[in-house]
């Protein structure tokens, strides 16, 4: 889920694993199909948001998921749980799911920083962060300088759960 240009789902491939990629973008699913048919792996892509998982009709149930990036962060507490229901309806009993973010409460909270400034060489990136205490949710702006001085800004936003949160989505959606 969310494989974006596949690393993951190419490794898997090149490794046995029969594979479909799902992102909600299409120019991503294009890299990975030419990564794909470059390296001589089926790899299955799926144009889809992590979000409408529910109306998916797959032809048999996957023996497997997996969702890394902090892909899962950019859902709310109840868009993740609906996501993850309906993927549960998608997986064979007893099929693994692994999940991968650093947004978990105990692993984020603690290097919080309102700033974080990096430079190397002639790149520069700084990330102005907020924590909305309410909303469990990170919302910031990226400024990114490259070596021609050309600025790019992007704003994010990422919700937090902490580790008990997340198992209790998973456990609730079977």
């Amino acid at each position: 889920l969310a494989c974006g240009s596949g690393r993951h789902a190419l490794g898997l491939a090149a490794g046995g694993f029969a594979v479909t990629g799902v992102d909600i973008s299409g120019p991503e699913l294009a890299r990975l199909t030419k990564a794909a048919d470059k390296k001589k792996l089926d790899i299955k892509t799926v144009e889809r948001d992590m979000r409408a998982l529910a109306e998916w009709e797959v032809a048999k149930p996957f023996d497997g998921a997996f969702c890394f990036g902090n892909s899962i962060s950019y859902l709310s507490a109840d868009e993740l749980s609906d996501m993850l229901t309906a993927l549960a309806g998608k997986l064979a009993v007893g099929a693994a799911l692994v999940l991968d973010t650093s947004m978990v409460a105990e692993s984020f909270l603690p290097t919080f920083h309102d700033q974080i400034e990096i430079k190397a060489a002639d790149l520069h990136l700084v990330i102005d962060n907020d924590y909305d205490i309410e909303e469990s949710r990170v919302i910031g702006d990226y400024t990114f300088t490259d070596a021609a001085g050309v600025v790019t800004k992007q704003r994010y936003a990422r919700y937090c759960l902490t580790t008990r949160e997340l198992i209790g989505l998973v456990e609730d959606a079977g």
